[in-house]
This record gives structure tokens, C-alpha cells and sequence, in this order.
């Protein structure tokens, strides 16, 4: 990691910013696919947020077929900050 001292608004004080060198960053990705390769498999198959291959738009795809199905309504929620949104859960009809 290169450190680089970037000054701050107040004159004469500085901030220490960490900059990732190119071995650094190989490092860091070859850490996230292994790791996603071990968990990925123990996830949920509802589970869209932060995973390879899944964006919103596939989530959203989930829930117009469930609709269709009958189910009434979807629940967002963010367990990782313990936060359920008050508009939860939402009414598909």
C-alpha cells in the first residue's frame, strides 16, 4: 500500500491517504474469489445484494414471476446494519 500525505483544509495539517499498488490489488481480488467461491454456495438463492452474477434487475425479475404466482408481497431489508426500511414490506399489487 503507498501512502500518500494529502493536506486537509486546516493550514498545516495533512491526511495520510492509502493508495493500493497493483500487487496489492491482484492480491485482494484473488482473496475475494476464492472467498466467493466457498460462500457463495451457502447463500440464499433470494439473495441478490454484493454477489457475482446477481444485480437488482435479476431480483426485480424474481419478484414480477413470483407476483405472477400469486404471492402478494416482497420484503427489502438491510440485516447487515440490522435496518428493515418502514415501507417494508411492499404490496406487488
Amino acid at each position: 500500500m503507498k501512502r500518500v500525505s494529502i493536506p486537509k483544509d486546516e493550514p498545516g495539517k495533512f491526511r495520510d491517504l492509502g493508495i493500493p499498488t497493483v500487487i496489492d490489488c491482484l492480491v485482494q481480488q484473488a482473496t475475494a474469489q476464492v472467498l466467493d467461491w466457498a460462500y457463495d454456495r451457502d447463500f440464499s438463492h433470494r439473495s441478490f445484494g454484493f454477489r457475482r452474477n446477481m444485480r437488482a434487475h435479476h431480483a426485480l425479475r424474481i419478484i414480477a414471476a413470483e407476483a405472477d404466482q400469486g404471492y402478494r408481497w416482497a420484503v427489502d431489508m438491510d440485516l447487515a446494519n440490522d435496518n428493515v426500511p418502514g415501507n417494508s414490506p411492499i404490496p406487488l399489487s
